[in-house]
């Protein structure tokens, strides 16, 4: 998988250019704007970004081989365009009972090995209901904008 695909999926893409945007480029607008339409945006740039945003897709693309939780995204994402690829669905309730058990049974070993990243224990399938407060896109994000700005300074 390409970083600029899960880059834009996760949001972070969006994130780059924002930052570029609000560090390194001049923007005008122009102000006509009629109903449904969005004014034509012209700007010049200030400061020459490719080798910079070149070394930050690099970088974030390091972070995330090795960070579990973006590994658990790419998995989803996969696991997601194949549930949408399909054409059927089982119709027989003891085979559907059987795979949302597994389902949940590996949602839940998925969960305990969050935990056990974070230094906590494991919890059982009726405690499993609690969300984590980590935000591993929120942290790579600002990782990004922080290595930016270091190295624009």
């Amino acid at each position: 998988m390409t970083v600029v695909p899960l880059l834009h999926e996760t949001g972070l893409l969006s994130l780059i250019a924002l930052s570029c945007l609000s560090i390194g480029w001049r923007v005008r607008s122009e102000l006509r704007i009629t109903e449904n339409q969005i004014a034509s945006t012209s700007f010049s740039p200030v400061l020459g970004l490719k080798e910079i945003t070149r070394a930050l897709k690099q970088h974030h693309e390091q972070r995330m081989q090795v960070n579990q939780e973006f590994k658990f995204l790419t998995e989803d994402i996969q696991k997601l365009k194949a549930s949408s690829a399909k054409k059927s669905t089982v119709l027989d309730l003891g085979k559907y009972v059987a795979l949302q058990e597994q389902q949940q049974m590996d949602e839940l070993k998925r969960l305990n090995l969050r935990r056990k990243l974070q230094g906590l224990g494991p919890v059982t399938a009726a405690d499993a209901a609690t969300k984590s407060d980590v935000d591993y896109v929120k942290d790579e994000s600002l990782q990004i904008t922080a290595e930016l700005i270091n190295r624009i300074n």
